[in-house]
């Protein structure tokens, strides 16, 4: 499997110079959320003789297990499946769980957590919006099950490059990993919006490389008060509204990046 996908059938005939648009895969095209609401209850009942949690408090063990861990596989410290034994055990409270018994758990996890997966109500509405821009993926995670993800919500065609942390060497916010997409698509940081859910991850991770970032805050949370100049969005299709200007929206942060990306990543 190449590090680098480029659509065969990309869409539209693009000039030089015309906005690039970077996004994010997990919870900005595809709903993370919905995926876990689907997923949590069924594993809890699937595996519950092995979780010594009560059902709510599994719940939160596991949303808090699944950035501890996947932190831990981005930099390194462990690889895909260590940290998934990991998380199993420690969401569980099962620190002693047997090694087959957590290979069991972790079947039935990807099983089920496959069968939660779907994209926002507007991901294909929207990217269907954005015809005539150079768009690309640029995700962090293990290159199979980000693949998959892709396959399964339909969305390849639109893209002209997808980049994986896993088959990069390097995650985001890593410059390396936006640097090279600007390397694939032929293009500058100056040219590229990108559009993110992650302030840490996605916004400064961005901003840092010189692109123009885009902030989808679907939920509400605080925005932080650093980088004012990025834009905001509550979903996903407010981009199709703005996509006339979003060569306005990149000469906007312009002065902020040109002395963020100076900086090391």
């Amino acid at each position: 499997m190449s590090l680098v996908l480029t659509a065969d059938n990309a869409m539209g005939t693009v000039e030089r110079g015309t906005p690039v648009i970077l996004f994010d895969l997990d919870d900005t095209l595809l709903d993370d959320l919905a995926a876990k609401q689907y997923y949590m209850p069924r594993l809890y009942d699937a595996c519950r003789e092995h979780i010594r949690r009560e059902r709510e408090e599994f719940y939160s063990a596991w949303k808090a297990a699944i950035p501890r861990y996947h932190s831990m596989y981005a930099s390194g410290q462990m690889t895909f499946e260590e940290q998934r034994f990991h998380r199993v055990r420690d969401a569980f409270a099962n620190p002693d769980m047997p090694d087959q018994t957590v290979a069991q758990s972790i079947t039935a996890f990807d099983r089920l957590f496959k069968e939660g997966w779907c994209p926002f109500a507007d991901t294909h509405a929207t990217l269907d919006a954005l015809v005539g821009f150079r768009k690309g993926i640029v995700t962090n995670g293990n290159t199979i099950q980000q693949q998959e993800k892709i396959d399964h919500l339909g969305i390849r065609s639109h893209f002209d490059c997808i980049i994986i942390s896993e088959q990069a060497g390097f995650p985001k916010p890593d410059r390396r990993i936006f640097d090279l997409a600007c390397r694939v698509l032929n293009c500058t940081p100056a040219d590229c919006i990108f559009v993110g859910d992650s302030w840490e991850i996605d916004v400064i991770g961005a901003s840092r490389a010189g692109m123009a970032p885009v902030w989808i805050n679907r939920y509400a949370r605080q925005r932080p008060e650093e980088l004012p100049e990025v834009r905001v969005i509550e979903q996903l299709r407010e981009l199709v509204g703005i996509s006339r200007g979003l060569a306005s929206l990149i000469a906007l942060t312009q002065p902020r990046r040109d002395k963020s990306s100076t900086r090391s990543p």
